[in-house]
């Protein structure tokens, strides 16, 4: 190696080691998820509605780690529908679902979520239900985590390709794009949020909570829903 090569491969060796835990963790965890791409089954369950609109609302103290969260989805029936499925793991338990203001009846197995509709929904009919869960969730190849920086705490995702039911109930499907999504994050009003979209709005509230919301439009399959927060 010539003298004039040297400085530029001692630099390359010296970012090589400088990366922190956290992007080492994320290079590992989404080799992981590319590997486990080639042994991916969409849930057969998810496979009679397409999902046009969700809307997260969610707040998160990426000190602890916990979720509580409000998801809005929007769907159009592909055929009559008696229920609807979402994929979601059972460490996040239901507390309510809704439509239209209506309790709903649902149960929860260890993967997923089962909502009861009182009527039938005829085929390409559209209906929006609104789920409301919490819980600490287990992230699966690093979907998501917990983690700190210099000592300051710093929540991701990162959700390729089916760890989106890890952290909200939704259709983890990598054929059925969502046509837009809404989030809404809450948070300790010292740290700031990141989402997929263009921010809309900061709010700060009273008791020092920050919500900010993100808005996109653009098709996105749910494994590609990220959020990130920390200072």
């Amino acid at each position: 190696m010539t003298n004039r090569f040297l400085p530029l491969f001692m630099l390359w060796f010296a970012i090589g080691f400088a990366q922190d835990d956290m992007t080492a963790s994320i290079a590992e965890a989404e080799m992981k998820a590319k590997a486990s791409l080639v042994n991916f089954v969409p849930n057969p369950n998810t496979q009679n509605y397409d999902l046009t609109h969700c809307k997260l609302e969610l707040t998160i103290n990426p000190g602890v780690e916990f979720i509580n969260g409000k998801v809005t989805s929007t769907f159009t029936a592909l055929s009559p529908m008696n229920s609807v499925t979402f994929d979601l793991m059972d460490p996040l338990t239901v507390s309510s679902v809704k439509r239209n203001g209506i309790n709903l009846t649902y149960s929860q197995t260890q993967e997923e979520l089962i909502i009861n509709f009182p009527t039938t929904i005829a085929t390409g009919a559209s209906a929006a239900v609104e789920i409301i869960y919490s819980g600490e969730p287990v992230g699966t190849f690093g979907s998501i985590e917990f983690a700190s920086h210099s000592g300051t705490p710093v929540m991701r995702t990162l959700s390729e390709p089916f760890g989106a039911r890890d952290w909200w109930p939704t259709k983890q499907d990598l054929n059925d794009k969502i046509d837009s999504i809404d989030i809404y994050l809450t948070t300790p009003a010292s740290f700031t949020a990141a989402a997929n979209g263009v921010q809309q709005s900061v709010t700060v509230s009273p008791n020092f909570q920050k919500t900010t919301h993100f808005k996109h439009n653009d098709p996105i399959p749910a494994y590609l829903v990220a959020i990130a927060i920390t200072n």
